[in-house]
């Protein structure tokens, strides 16, 4: 009989990390962002959780089952801190695997981020991100798919189905001192979760709390999801990822028949002694079934 993912994680070893998980008193969470300022309703608690390591189990881990999976996947990209390489070479790259990977009649990139957790400015980058998240909500989701269908393939005959991954790869030295922890789907209950939306504006609004459409000159850019903590989320990371190994899981699927969505964050190994600061690179894709 084949064990299942909750009795593999009895089996393997585990460390401790921690995440900002939203606060309980937080039931509207927004961001908006003016011209110099920033105002959020919104705030965060920091949780000690315990992570798994996935490595002796990683062949038990796919979309199917619990919505994520650790690929060997070889890029020809010399310099991912270059961003034309990154948009000459690797979106295309990307593309392809995705699309051997799902079997989706289409895919298209949404883009990509750099990541680096010192000094992230000198290379256009961003810091880890250690807050508990899906980077898109099902309504933004919905939003997303239907306008990139839309400005895609404009004589299409429409789409079935729709999923939103993102491709993780780290590209700095192992092991990483920020490493990416993601949840099991099985762990989390399809109702949780509350949206959170980033907000521009060009003057901070007296209600942060009104409704979005009655905000003068509010334009949502993102709406995602934010989580409350549960002990019943199940946590687990890949140690010692090279530049050829890629996390590659789901933010949002039209089919929620199975897993839909992956919870992620990242978060401060204490294990890691030797100083070597994480690099890494993800890409956005939508694929679409005809």
């Amino acid at each position: 009989m084949t064990a299942s993912i909750g009795e593999l994680s009895e089996q393997v070893s585990k460390i401790r990390g921690e995440v900002n998980y939203l606060s309980t008193e937080t039931t509207v969470n927004r961001r908006f962002v003016g011209k110099g300022e920033v105002l959020k309703t919104g705030t965060y608690e920091p949780r000690e959780i315990n992570i798994h390591d996935g490595r002796p189990v990683r062949d038990h881990f796919n979309l199917d089952t619990e919505g994520f999976m650790l690929l060997d996947h070889r890029s020809s990209v010399k310099d991912f801190t270059d961003r034309n390489e990154l948009d000459e070479v690797y979106l295309d790259e990307v593309r392809g695997e995705v699309q051997r990977i799902t079997g989706a009649d289409q895919v298209v990139a949404m883009g990509y981020v750099v990541r680096r957790s010192e000094k992230p400015g000198e290379v256009q980058s961003q810091p880890p991100g250690n807050d508990v998240h899906v980077d898109m909500s099902a309504t933004d989701a919905r939003r997303r798919f239907d306008d990139a269908y839309r400005e895609n393939f404009p004589d299409g005959p429409g789409y079935k189905r729709a999923l939103v991954t993102s491709f993780w790869r780290t590209f700095s030295p192992a092991p990483q001192d920020w490493p990416l922890a993601v949840a099991q789907y099985t762990s989390l209950d399809d109702a949780e979760g509350i949206d959170t939306h980033m907000v521009f504006v060009d003057e901070l609004p007296e209600d942060p709390y009104a409704d979005l459409d009655t905000i003068t000159g509010g334009r949502t850019a993102a709406a995602g999801s934010a989580f409350y903590y549960s002990a019943d989320h199940r946590w687990w990371y890949f140690p010692n990822m090279n530049r050829d190994e890629v996390i590659f899981f789901k933010l949002n699927d039209t089919d929620t028949t199975g897993p839909w969505r992956v919870m992620h964050s990242a978060f401060k190994d204490g294990t890691v002694s030797v100083d070597h600061k994480r690099e890494s690179v993800e890409v956005r894709t939508i694929a679409f079934w005809e």
